[in-house]
């Protein structure tokens, strides 16, 4: 199926739960759209190897990072990881599905999150 309803290239995208099930194929779809995946998990680095692996068959840029998205000093720590690839590239989409955490008010001044 071609992605011609929209191009994204050069966005970046981090889908939480990306290792496998809807979460992959969200992320799928998006890296056939033109995004590089930033692949997310909490079960194991092997898991998310598997799945960069599997997404750069597909022929889609993704890159991964273990971490709980429910634990605020994780999150902190992983943004720093990858906003060297978010300054370079733009962020197409962030959004806190957790529920459990608020980083809006925190980082609204901040140079990651006024970056998009």
């Amino acid at each position: 199926m071609s992605q011609t309803l929209f191009d994204i290239t050069g966005k970046v995208a981090l889908v939480t739960g990306s290792t496998h099930g809807l979460g992959m194929s969200m992320a799928m779809g998006l890296g056939k759209a033109g995004a590089t995946i930033v692949v997310n998990g909490n079960s194991s680095q092997e898991k998310i190897d598997n799945a960069v692996a599997l997404y750069k068959e597909a022929g889609i840029n993704a890159v991964g990072y273990k971490f709980n998205v429910t634990d605020e000093p994780q999150v902190i720590d992983a943004i720093s990881l990858f906003n060297g690839i978010c300054s370079y590239r733009g962020v197409f989409r962030c959004k806190n599905n957790s529920r459990k955490l608020d980083f809006s008010s925190r980082y609204s001044r901040s140079k990651f999150w006024n970056s998009f």
